[in-house]
């Protein structure tokens, strides 16, 4: 039995013995065990305070520099972004500027108006107008992936881009800024 325990601190083993039979131990040692086990309780909740405190103290640091160097970032890649925007010898694509540099590349990736999601409170009208697009579980839900390729934008307005009809008030539109990154 005491071999189970024989990774137990050699001070505990001194201080109770080997106990080979638990069933005869002295009240006055079972006394002296749970004072010890409500000790060894006091200290394991002393040190999870102090792990506690120190892990609390590590996060705030943590979210302190992160913070920092967050912020540093922000303005760099916005002044990386602005020097590559006044470059002549940018790469473009439909969707992309990039700066290419000895370090990486700078990419700026242009604004975009992308469609928003009709509201539910639209369901029924786009029902009417595009039946196949919209399903019925428990509730009606609209195929936005495949509406959203049948819209266009003209003038402010929102259509169908084969039958014209004017979406515009159930389907809204949203500007994507252009955005900045470092790779």
């Amino acid at each position: 039995m005491v071999e189970e325990f024989s990774h137990l601190d050699p001070e505990l083993l001194e201080e109770f013995g080997e106990l080979e039979d638990k069933a005869t131990i002295p009240p006055w040692q079972v006394d002296k065990m749970i004072e010890r086990v409500k000790k060894n309780r006091a200290e394991l909740g002393k040190l999870r305070e102090i792990k506690d405190k120190r892990i609390d103290e590590i996060e705030h640091s943590y979210n302190l520099k992160k913070e920092k160097l967050e912020k540093a970032n922000e303005y760099l890649i916005t002044t990386l972004g602005e020097f590559a925007k006044s470059q002549d010898d940018l790469k473009e694509t439909k969707t992309q500027k990039k700066y290419t540099a000895l370090s990486g590349d700078i990419i700026i990736k242009k604004s975009k108006r992308n469609f928003l999601k009709p509201e539910k409170k639209h369901t029924d009208t786009i029902e009417s107008i595009y039946p196949d697009l919209v399903v019925e579980n428990t509730t009606k839900k609209i195929k936005w992936a495949e509406l959203k390729k049948l819209l266009v934008e003209q003038d402010g307005k929102i259509y169908d881009k084969e039958s014209h009809a004017d979406l515009t008030g159930l389907v809204g539109i949203e500007e994507k800024p252009e955005e900045f990154d470092v790779k």
